[in-house]
């Protein structure tokens, strides 16, 4: 693969930081973050069991849904703050179940100004970590390689999420640069 890292760049911080930044601004940006979350609700309605009757409470709550995402998709507001409201009700009501027809048309309502897509998503970014997730999730691969700008890394048989790799990565790095320069004042200060 060509987006694997070579191996003496496991041993540079900055590595793990633009990995780490570039992750985050790709999957932890609002908007992002909103169409996860509605994404990941039409697969728990739709992936029920067959053994279970699909209730007319379900599929209403499936079709809000639906056209939630296709609101926050194409979100436009006047201004930015007006985006970000309008993003952020949709969100909250989205988590506490409360998606209603009236909020879903409120949202879809403009369709001129700024686009939420506009304000949250790098396109050069997202293009990046897309990439390497599909290099990832390759079918020809017996397991997934750890790639740059992956969002998972496999380590010892277990799955991690990279922020949380990238994350400990670093704290290790400044925990040794703290130690090495705590050794190298105390060698100093007894030659004194």
């Amino acid at each position: 693969s060509r987006l694997k890292v070579p191996f003496i760049c496991q041993f540079m911080p900055l590595r793990w930081t633009y990995e780490g930044i570039l992750i985050s601004q790709a999957k932890m940006n609002p908007l992002t973050r909103t169409q996860d979350l509605l994404e990941a609700r039409i697969q728990e309605l739709v992936n029920l069991p067959a053994s279970i009757p699909f209730t007319e409470q379900q599929r209403r709550e499936l079709d809000q849904a639906k056209q939630a995402l296709a609101a926050v998709s194409g979100l436009y507001g006047r201004r930015g703050s007006e985006v970000a409201a309008l993003l952020l009700q949709v969100r909250t009501a989205a988590i506490e179940g409360k998606l209603n027809p009236e909020l879903i048309a409120g949202a879809m309502a403009l369709r001129k100004g700024t686009n939420a897509e506009e304000i949250y998503v790098n396109r050069k970014v997202l293009d990046l970590v897309t990439k390497a997730e599909m290099e990832r999730e390759d079918y020809r691969h017996n397991i997934g390689p750890n790639v740059f700008f992956g969002t998972v890394k496999r380590y010892f048989g277990t799955d991690f999420n990279t922020l949380w790799i990238n994350g400990m990565v670093i704290l290790l790095s400044l925990g040794v640069i703290v130690g090495s320069l705590e050794w190298s004042l105390r060698r100093q200060l007894t030659r004194v």
